[in-house]
């Protein structure tokens, strides 16, 4: 018993040895204020997701700081978004949590147009709502959840390029917060748009699952709580 406790209080030790060095890395304080968390705890988030490797984690945070910084102060300031994409409640955060407690950014396909607004017009309000959805979680390391709504989905919504910065934002910059990806009731088109994105999806590809939206009520405690789309 002796001998285990000893191993436990050693692993302990290791574990804060190599979040201060990761906190080290990033060359300031107060790095995590910009996402809304404390320094060490953006720094195991960080170290866990690259399973304990310090040199790894470190150079991620640093460019997760500078990503960041790009966007300004915490929350995002609404001076960033255009007044009619921020109006068109295309991508917003459900006022419930899913059935596995998780916060649930809803997204309406079919109302992202490619070339309607300014790319970062919708970076700023994506990092937004994604942030907004964490800090609604109890927990700061959670998990949130994205439920895109695809009915009337056409070629037009096919925007690759911000689909690139978003599993960009999510594998990089948030990694391991992202829980469930529900997408609700696909039609036959995005099956060609599934194709190439899949790949870039690479381990979150397993976090996908296709639903049809009369069962929505199921990823919910009850049906009073699912998104009306």
């Amino acid at each position: 018993l002796g001998q285990k406790k000893e191993f436990k209080v050693q692993a302990t030790t290791d574990v804060d040895r190599d979040t201060e060095a990761v906190q080290r890395a990033a060359g300031t304080t107060g790095f995590g204020s910009v996402f809304g968390v404390d320094d060490k705890v953006l720094a195991e988030i960080f170290l866990k997701d690259r399973r304990g490797d310090v040199e790894e984690a470190s150079f991620r945070l640093r460019n997760a700081v500078e990503w960041r910084g790009n966007f300004g102060e915490t929350p995002i300031p609404k001076a960033r978004f255009i007044e009619e994409e921020l109006g068109s409640e295309k991508c917003y955060l459900h006022q419930h949590l899913d059935k596995q407690g998780r916060p649930v950014v809803v997204v309406r396909v079919q109302r992202h147009i490619i070339g309607e607004y300014p790319m970062d017009s919708s970076k700023s309000l994506c990092v937004s709502v994604i942030e907004r959805a964490l800090d609604q979680h109890p927990e700061v390391d959670g998990q949130l959840s994205f439920l895109l709504d695809l009915r009337g989905f056409g070629m037009r919504n096919a925007d690759f390029r911000f689909v690139k910065f978003l599993v960009k934002t999510l594998y990089y910059y948030y990694p391991g917060r992202l829980g469930n990806v529900y997408l609700v009731d696909a039609p036959l088109i995005f099956q060609g748009p599934w194709q190439v994105v899949k790949p870039w999806l690479r381990r979150y590809a397993e976090l996908v699952k296709f639903v049809s939206y009369s069962k929505l009520e199921n990823l919910f405690v009850s049906a009073e709580q699912a998104p009306k789309l």
